[in-house]
């Protein structure tokens, strides 16, 4: 499993590219949503920071690298390619 840009904004987990950039199109409905995607390489999964809809005790939202949660989501298992993060969220 692999994350994979579909524009500046999305990012999808999946096996290949292709079949998350047609996941992606599918649940966009508009094939112009994706603007030049790309497999991340490992230093920007270590560099790119996802953000968890938890808190820690200071209240403080939680957040870890995207190649910490890309070993949660397969850890966790289920259907993929599918919705990894959005800036939009």
């Amino acid at each position: 499993m692999n994350v994979y840009a579909m524009n500046e904004c999305d990012w999808y987990v999946g096996e290949s590219l292709q079949s998350c950039i047609a996941t992606y199109i599918e649940y966009m409905g508009d094939p112009d949503c994706v603007e030049e995607p790309y497999e991340l390489d490992e230093k920007q999964l270590l560099s790119h920071t996802f953000f968890t809809g938890e808190e820690d005790e200071e209240g403080e939202r939680i957040s870890r690298s995207f190649k910490s949660q890309l070993a949660i989501e397969i850890a966790a298992g289920g259907e993929f390619p599918r919705f990894f993060a959005s800036t939009e969220y």
